[in-house]
């Protein structure tokens, strides 16, 4: 990513609270409304559903820089995935 990028997403999100999380940790429920949206600064975070079966169905890995629920975000799209 650009420098110059980057350097405008880190001065625009340090205004916003910065989470920890510990891995295995829930971020977002499935169809629960998400509580904005997450920057994915450091760390690794996989988006996925469970099957009718329930089996672990990945949707997505997020690697930084990340940013997610976009669905959510952008269309208001309920948010189906943990």
């Amino acid at each position: 990513m650009d420098s110059e990028i980057s350097k405008k997403l880190e001065a625009f999100f340090t205004q916003f609270k910065h989470l920890k999380y510990k891995r295995g940790e829930l971020l977002v429920r499935a169809d629960d409304d998400p509580s904005g949206i997450f920057y994915l600064k450091k760390g690794i975070v996989k988006e996925y559903a469970i099957s009718k079966k329930g089996d672990e169905l990945v949707v997505n890995i997020f690697k930084p820089p990340a940013f997610f629920p976009m669905s959510w975000a952008i269309n208001n799209t309920p948010n189906h995935y943990f």
